[in-house]
């Protein structure tokens, strides 16, 4: 059995689909079929039970995953390690941020890295909150553009920034006109929200709406920022959005400051404490800790 073996099964358990962890792997599926059956007739177990429709892990798949998890790790720390041993700052590097904030960060980190990091071959991943801190204490991130605090133990955590939200409207609606403005304001309005498990949408949920009874719709959930704004300025509804998705220029929304600067969160980087990648994150840390990153 082989650490590739490990990973067929580790992906087959992630996108329970022979055919998706098939083209993820780069094989055939009948490749990954086959070298599945070794791995279950050598060990003596069945891992996964298989329908037309469906593939689902067996309990004793589920604890093979949670070793191979285990190993696959061990097995990229004695590459970074060795690697590092040569150049603490060259090697692979995953790279994680949510979808609602990757798109307006990861552009200016890439000229960060090839300035700053050039023998690091960067890897830039979009998860929401909940998956992202899974990854990145499992070992398949090394660094993560995170909201603090961090609820995952052995990981060191450092402040970047406070980001604050804002309220985005339709350009002629009343609110429009203020300056700023308080969670109140918005008690009667129907507030578009993004999908279900997106950190932005639990915070203002849980945080922020809970006590003025906002008018939430679930008749329309967006996978993304930008598509919410499209809503927000054909007159859907209004929408909360963290500093970083601002436009430089808008002329079909207003964006307005709450008055309350607590409106928001803090972002950080998270890294685990005894991870081989801790060089390239101190020294990633020491290069943006200074970066304005609302800057457009």
């Amino acid at each position: 059995m082989k650490l590739r073996d490990l990973e067929y099964i580790l992906t087959i358990a992630e996108m329970k689909s022979f055919v998706k962890a098939a083209e993820h792997c780069n094989v055939s599926q009948s490749t990954l079929s086959i070298q599945l059956k070794k791995v279950e007739e050598y060990l003596g177990v069945q891992i996964f039970e298989r329908s037309n429709k469906n593939v689902m892990l067996t309990r004793v798949g589920e604890d093979i995953c949670t070793c191979a998890r285990i190993m696959l790790q061990e097995s990229q720390k004695i590459k970074m390690i060795s690697k590092k041993n040569k150049d603490p700052l060259a090697g692979d590097f995953y790279f994680g941020s949510y979808p609602t904030m990757g798109p307006y960060i990861f552009p200016k980190l890439i000229s960060i890295f090839f300035a700053h990091f050039p023998k690091t071959k960067v890897y830039f991943i979009e998860e929401k909150a909940e998956v992202l801190a899974d990854k990145l204490e499992e070992g398949i991130v090394d660094c993560a553009l995170i909201g603090l605090p961090i609820e995952k133990k052995n990981m060191t955590s450092v402040e970047l920034f406070w980001e604050p939200y804002y309220l985005a409207v339709p350009i002629c609606h009343p609110l429009a006109k203020k300056k700023s403005i308080v969670m109140g304001d918005i008690k009667d309005e129907t507030l578009l929200l993004l999908e279900q498990d997106h950190c932005l949408t639990d915070h203002i949920l849980s945080e922020l709406c809970t006590d003025i009874g906002v008018g939430k719709t679930d008749n329309y959930r967006a996978t993304s920022l930008e598509t919410l704004k499209n809503m927000v300025a054909i007159g859907t509804g209004v929408t909360i959005v963290p500093k970083i998705a601002l436009p430089a220029e808008d002329k079909n929304i207003a964006y307005i400051p709450f008055e309350s600067r607590e409106i928001g969160h803090s972002i950080g980087l998270s890294w685990r404490n005894n991870s081989p990648a801790n060089d390239i994150c101190l020294a990633l840390y020491e290069v943006i800790k200074g970066i304005d990153f609302f800057s457009k």
